[in-house]
């Protein structure tokens, strides 16, 4: 359990700021070590309210900014978990979560806010070149649709997967020569 408090540097209407959203987190969870506790599971299970969050609610077009009203949500989903080297020089982080998100009134909200996605992260040692790690990562995103707020269009994004790659020479104890080539298949999207 905890509390949640968030400052919010979103206008109202009359160009005042919002107030800090205030809530509460429940969350439960499982862990487990695996391969002589080289690798730890985790999955856990949440629920998020929040009140008073700052939500798009117009545009004054007398002066063309936007303004923002305080809304109360609700979230809830289940989150897993993999950590640790499955392997001697292989390091693994793989993660998948799954998410609802209501307003007051039980709709879903914030469908801009993907429900699910899947993160990896895989790194190793070349085992003839011990200095030289290479690395592979990336994020699946579930499709997500949002509402343009000035033109009332539905914008939507289908659901996607970015990759990134790296290569990392420990050139000394104290220093590191790291290449990144991020977006490896040139996915588009917003």
């Amino acid at each position: 359990y905890s509390d949640l408090y968030q400052p919010q540097d979103y206008y109202d209407v009359n160009r005042n700021y919002l107030a800090p959203s205030k809530g509460k987190n429940y969350e439960i969870g499982a862990k487990a070590d695996w391969l002589d506790k080289r690798v730890l599971t985790t999955l856990a299970v949440f629920k998020a309210e929040q009140q008073g969050l700052g939500t798009f609610a117009g545009l004054d077009t007398t002066t063309g900014q936007y303004y923002y009203s305080g809304a109360d949500f609700t979230s809830k989903g289940v989150e897993f978990e993999i950590n640790g080297r499955i392997a001697d020089n292989t390091h693994l982080v793989f993660g998948a979560t799954s998410l609802s998100l209501k307003d007051a009134s039980g709709a879903n909200t914030y469908q801009w806010v993907p429900r699910r996605t899947l993160n990896l992260s895989v790194d190793t040692r070349l085992p003839l070149v011990t200095p030289i790690s290479v690395g592979l990562g990336g994020q699946w995103r579930g499709k997500t649709w949002t509402t343009d707020s000035y033109t009332g269009f539905d914008v939507h994004q289908d659901a996607y997967a970015v990759f990134n790659a790296f290569a990392r020479w420990e050139a000394t104890d104290h220093m590191q020569v790291k290449v990144n080539v991020n977006n490896l298949t040139d996915e588009k999207y917003i």
